[in-house]
């Protein structure tokens, strides 16, 4: 198991803007250049090239694509839209070593946000969220890698938020990626003139190489974001 080590915090912002009223949707970075990534060769393409393909990345991290490997530095690109009625995300994360681009990793999903409680435009809902999150037990009890195929991961976890793709080292064969995402709001307080909001996003990452498991990555981020309302 692959774990991320920099959590999408950006979701966090823009639902708790979409709880509290203040806007009917909200954007944060830009849509990620997905297609740009075929102008790109492992081994060769600089970190200037990179940049030149796809802008600046948001954040900037290391991950560890397996046991044995070393660790690869990380570019974090990343775009969030949510509104009342539907969130969206894109991720992009890309592989350098040795300042030469190494792979990359992306997924994304647009789902729709269901809400209980409360009365529109008068009182905040009780809890907002985007669905169902699978358990991810049977990635490490259940699941085999090169032996589980799609059809078996899709019955245990059930239909995926979103997709992807990715292309990792040593050997970059192309994966393709199951995308499953939760992002759950709840347990709101005000005092004051501040209202604060748990925030709970889930994130599962599943692999697919040539239609068999080949490795998951799954992460849970929390917060607690506040703001205050007009005078």
């Amino acid at each position: 198991m692959t774990r991320l080590s920099r959590l999408a915090r950006a979701a966090l912002v823009a639902w708790s803007c979409m709880l509290l009223g203040g806007c009917l949707s909200m954007e944060f970075g830009y849509p990620v250049a997905y297609r740009a990534l075929a102008d790109l060769v492992p081994g060769q393409s600089t970190h200037a090239e990179i940049l030149l393909a796809l802008g600046e990345p948001r954040g900037a991290g290391v991950l560890r694509v397996a046991q044995y490997e070393r660790p690869r530095d990380a570019l974090y690109y990343e775009y969030v839209k949510a509104s009342s009625s539907r969130a969206q995300v894109e991720i992009l994360i890309v592989l350098m070593q040795d300042q030469r681009f190494d792979g990359y990793m992306w997924f994304g999903s647009s789902a729709r946000v269901k809400r209980e409680g409360g009365v529109p435009g008068l009182t905040p809902p009780e809890q907002v969220a985007t669905g169902r999150f699978p358990s991810p037990q049977p990635l490490e009890s259940q699941f085999v890698r090169g032996l589980t195929d799609s059809k078996e991961i899709l019955a245990t976890l059930g239909p995926p938020t979103g997709f992807g793709g990715a292309m990792l080292p040593p050997d970059h064969r192309p994966l393709d990626i199951l995308y499953y995402e939760s992002v759950k709001a709840g347990d709101m307080s005000v005092v004051g003139k501040e209202m604060v909001i748990q925030i709970e996003q889930r994130m599962l990452v599943v692999m697919l190489d040539r239609n068999v498991f080949s490795g998951f990555m799954w992460t849970v981020n929390t917060g607690t974001p506040a703001a205050r309302t007009n005078p």
